[in-house]
């Protein structure tokens, strides 16, 4: 304002100078009511008005909004210059007419060396690096505690700082690499998740395995029938079946729940095209009709056991019994021993050894000759009879082992009737 009222007060003066004839003021330039007076300024003779309450300007041209206006409250003072008026407020209030309480001044205490700002109705402390909170009362754990590894950001919001970590890290300060980012490879559309140092593919319906890699024949191929449902595990889909139907896709019908009744308590079960009744202890039967005389009528004794088949009921003994219902000791088994390779059989109540061909005698310890030692020649048989054992040798032959030609029979004729004897290489008639 100073520049402009110089420029116009210097153009008055030398209006005054050249118009010097003109008496001082005699022409009054000051609008609105204002009084022009002649002052002397540097040695120079200058008009200047004055302008009423409410107008300012040079020559009184411009209304001063300070004075019809602008009201400023709580003791805030209107300055106008420039054309602009604005209320100057005190300390604790703000606003066009200080007409606003400021609560940095006020109410607001930031800590820590923080400071306050009001703007647009909001107060807020902005705090030194390291504090938090509304009034900065709180350490900021993400500038003195936590520090983010591989170019992880740290964010402290509602009491919990947290780093924020880049493609490819995981773990609370970014410590681990992501599996997901750097080596898992999820197919078929599957999605990878990492957590707790663990990471798997998710994968979509229709894919299975590691990496979702595996084709899944319950959702692509295999369609249960009657409600049953597909399950798929180790490589294998198999459906499993309501009650009443069985079949690789519950497409037969189960037997057990529409044909077969079991009696006596028994129940049916179907396994790969066959249905049986499981029958209770003391029936037999396709459809346990049959009484079991193995659990009803017979004990076999001795821990013997009953074997039930084709309507005959047996006891199978254990091994030195005998009889029906194994009463009987089996001397085979207990008393009596065979030697030399010999088997004990058991009949009708009497036991025997039955001897290889080279041994004799009740339990086969005799070695027979026959078999062993002696050989008859000539076609001649060995007799072994009371310890002894002979050559039964043929006609023309004699000797021990048959080995001697008998003269009687080749070469000696006895006359009128005389009979040929041989007897220790002798010869008589």
């Amino acid at each position: 304002m100073a520049s402009e009222s110089a420029f116009v007060i210097l153009l008055f003066i030398s209006m005054a100078v050249v118009e010097s004839s003109i008496p001082r003021c005699k022409y009054d330039p000051c609008k609105h009511g204002g009084t022009c007076r002649e002052i002397v300024s540097m040695g120079i003779l200058v008009s200047v008005c004055h302008c009423p309450v409410g107008y300012k300007g040079v020559v009184c041209e411009n209304v001063d909004p300070c004075e019809n206006h602008i009201q400023c409250h709580h003791g805030g003072t209107c300055h106008y210059d420039h054309g602009d008026a604005k209320c100057q407020c005190p300390v604790g209030h703000k606003g066009q007419h200080c007409e606003i309480a400021d609560p940095c001044e006020n109410h607001i205490q930031c800590h820590h060396g923080g400071t306050c700002h009001y703007d647009q109705g909001h107060a807020e402390c902005q705090c030194p690096v390291g504090y938090k909170g509304d009034v900065c009362q709180t350490v900021d754990p993400c500038e003195n505690h936590i520090q983010c590894h591989h170019g992880g950001t740290c964010n402290y919001d509602n009491g919990h700082a947290m780093c924020h970590c880049p493609v490819g890290y995981k773990g609370d300060v970014c410590e681990n690499v992501d599996p997901c980012e750097n080596h898992i490879q999820c197919q078929h559309g599957g999605t990878c998740h990492y957590d707790h140092g663990d990471a798997k593919c998710q994968c979509t319906v229709s894919h299975k395995g590691q990496h979702c890699e595996i084709d899944d024949p319950c959702e692509n191929h295999i369609h249960c029938q009657h409600g049953g449902t597909c399950h798929y595990k180790q490589g294998l889909a198999t459906c499993a079946c309501p009650v009443g139907y069985d079949g690789h896709l519950c497409d037969v019908a189960d037997p057990c729940e529409n044909h077969i009744q079991c009696h006596h308590g028994g129940t049916c079960h179907y396994d790969q095209g066959h249905a049986e009744c499981q029958c209770p202890v003391g029936y037999k039967g396709d459809v346990c009709q049959t009484v079991d005389p193995c659990e009803n009528h017979i004990q076999c004794h001795h821990g013997g056991t009953c074997n039930y088949d084709n309507g005959h009921a047996m006891c199978h003994c254990p091994v030195g019994y005998k009889g029906d219902v194994c009463e009987n000791v089996d001397p085979c088994e207990n008393h009596i021993q065979c030697q030399h390779g010999g088997t004990c059989h058991y009949d009708h109540g009497d036991a025997k050894c039955q001897c290889t061909v080279s041994h004799k005698g009740q339990h086969c310890e005799i070695d027979d000759p026959c078999e062993n030692h002696i050989h008859c020649q000539h076609g001649g048989t060995c007799h072994y009879k009371q310890g002894l054992a002979t050559c039964a040798c043929p006609v023309g032959y004699d000797g021990h082992l048959c080995d001697a030609l008998d003269p009687c029979e080749k070469h000696i004729l006895c006359q009128h009737g005389g009979s040929c004897r041989y007897d220790n290489g002798h010869v008589t008639c």
